[in-house]
This record gives structure tokens, C-alpha cells and sequence, in this order.
């Protein structure tokens, strides 16, 4: 998986969660959801889909930021 297909299911698991998640705790959530396959996510690669979702809240359009 590409880290642009990624990144809105990592985007929707941070506004989903009830309490912040781990980038560890995101690698195991996605590897979960797409179990059927056969490449797992990695922890560089959600750290790096993480990188883009911060850069993109960080502009001026949105109201709030992720932290």
C-alpha cells in the first residue's frame, strides 16, 4: 500500500480514537484491518503518513491541529 492510500486510514483512526495512538499501536489497527494482505504496513511508513497528516493540518484552512 501506497503511503497516499494510507494516510486516510491512518487520518480516520486519529479522529475516531478516543485517546491518542502510538504510530506502534497505528501499524497494529491497519495491519489488523487489511489482514487478507500480504504485505504488511510498516512503522516507517506510518510514521511517514503521520509526517503528511501534521503537514496537512498545519495549514491556515484548518481550524485545529493534530498532535
Amino acid at each position: 500500500m501506497t503511503i497516499p492510500d494510507l494516510i486516510p486510514h491512518i487520518e480516520s483512526l486519529i479522529f475516531a480514537s478516543e485517546k491518542p495512538l502510538t504510530s506502534l499501536e497505528l501499524v497494529e489497527l491497519v495491519n489488523n484491518a487489511f489482514g487478507f494482505m500480504e504485505d504488511k504496513i510498516t512503522l516507517d511508513q506510518v510514521e511517514t503518513a503521520v509526517e503528511g497528516i501534521l503537514e496537512k493540518y498545519n495549514s491556515e484552512f484548518y481550524p485545529f491541529e493534530v498532535k
